[in-house]
């Protein structure tokens, strides 16, 4: 039987905090995690009970009433979803807090406290709402909130540059000096950003990560493809007999990658538990969902997963003579319909932790 989403999630790497856990077209689902996970620490029903009871009446009654789906608790008992449509992240945010706190000042009886109004009216507590709502609400004071799992909140010694509409964030990630960049979508922005980051910071090795459709089967959701080669699918001068993906100017159609990053990617990857498999990663300015279009990238140049950028950055680094590598979580697989968009914050996490490994690890491989 398939293995939903949420179960392909390590647990024991999720903090307490607010995540974006999935979008699903202009409805997006926050994990409001009020505890850490697997540590024994759990909220005790009748708080859970009693919190569902004054946040849902008080975000249902505020003034983005309409743009609330859902409000309900994580069975595992450390949180709580709210799902909400077209809101930005900070205006939830900022929902949340107020909810909180219109919960820690409330004044009168429990919402709904009633045999006529609840099916379990007396396991309910205003004083147990009030405070988890205040618990919940310092960490959201005290921390910084990203709503995803990434690796800029893990780093130290911290400092920012924008350059050509890029962030750019160096500091210390596991006791190593890094640089942390979004590079945007399609191959000019990888690029872009790939040859800023070797001039501006002239670093020692770059890595690549992202999601990829898979090419071939035996992938899963939340598999992870790391690159042996990279191929630009869309380079063709065939017309003028060249063979199809030739880069012109340094006339190679497959960029290898660096084999001890690749290496040591893999048993990173492996180290945390996810399912990896090495191979060509191809790269082409479209986002490739059409079946029969795969199903030739895969013929053609033998590709296991397709993506947007890492071939691009590859060019970046042959010509530059910098080691690389791209590591890839797959965002479909057999058995499953599933985007982009409801799974990379989920990628996310997970290529976050795949990178941590990845830094502790690198030298001794």
């Amino acid at each position: 039987m398939r293995k939903i989403a949420s179960f392909s999630v390590n647990h024991d790497k999720i903090s307490e905090g607010i995540y974006v856990s999935r979008i699903d077209g202009d409805v997006t689902t926050y994990d409001m995690r009020m505890r850490k996970p697997n540590m024994g620490d759990y909220i005790d029903n009748l708080t859970i009970h009693s919190l569902e009871h004054m946040f849902a009446t008080y975000v249902r009654n505020s003034e983005y009433s309409d743009n609330i789906i859902y409000f309900g608790p994580m069975g595992c008992q450390t949180g709580f979803y709210l799902l909400t449509r077209d809101l930005e992240n900070e205006a939830v945010l900022n929902l949340v807090k107020e909810v909180l706190n219109k919960i820690i000042n409330h004044e009168g009886e429990m919402f709904g406290n009633t045999r006529e109004e609840c099916g379990n009216y007396r396991n309910l507590n205003l004083d147990a709402a009030t405070l988890e709502s205040a618990r919940y609400l310092n960490i959201l004071n005290n921390k910084e909130v990203t709503f995803k799992y990434a690796l800029i909140k893990d780093m130290t010694e911290r400092e920012e540059k924008v350059i050509s509409s890029v962030r750019y964030v160096c500091g210390k990630l596991c006791g190593k000096d890094v640089v942390v960049a979004k590079c945007g979508i399609g191959k000019v922005f990888a690029a872009i950003c790939a040859q800023t980051m070797i001039l501006e910071y002239s670093p020692s090795i770059i890595i690549n990560t992202g999601v990829a459709g898979s090419l071939e089967k035996g992938f899963n959701v939340l598999d992870v493809a790391v690159a042996s080669s990279v191929v630009q699918h869309d380079m063709d001068t065939s017309a003028i007999g060249d063979p199809k993906g030739l880069i012109s100017g340094i006339n190679v159609v497959y960029i290898d990658t660096c084999k001890k990053v690749s290496n040591a990617l893999k048993t990173a990857a492996i180290n945390v538990k996810c399912n990896v498999k090495e191979g060509i990663i191809a790269s082409g300015d479209k986002f490739m969902a059409d079946a029969n279009e795969k199903a030739l990238i895969n013929k053609e140049f033998n590709a296991i997963a397709c993506e947007m950028e890492g071939a691009s950055i590859g060019q970046v680094c042959y010509v530059n003579k910098v080691p690389f590598g791209v590591l890839r979580t797959i965002s479909d697989g057999d058995g499953a319909e599933m985007d982009y968009m409801t799974f990379a914050p989920k990628a996310a996490m997970q290529a976050t932790e795949i990178v941590k490994e990845f830094i502790k690890i690198y030298s001794e491989v």
